[in-house]
């Protein structure tokens, strides 16, 4: 596209359609789960507060094993 460009091959208004055309290919994967999941709000909140759970966990151990190895006792 770049080459079509610079040699005048292609015009402007066709270099944006293709460029819309391959963006909306890979942003409908992103839509479609968009969707899903807009209508399923209790599902969201649910893997939001698995998630932080994980997440408080990992950070936990990670601070327990930071202040061993600096050898913090608290």
């Amino acid at each position: 596209i770049c080459e079509m460009c610079r040699s005048a091959n292609i015009g402007c208004v066709a270099c944006k359609m293709l460029l819309s055309d391959r963006l909306n290919n890979v942003l409908e994967p992103i839509r479609e789960r968009r969707a899903f999941y807009e209508g399923r709000k209790d599902l969201v909140k649910g893997i939001i507060v698995e998630g932080t759970k994980k997440a408080k966990e990992i950070g936990s151990e990670t601070v327990t094993t930071v202040r061993e190895a600096m050898g913090i006792v608290i």
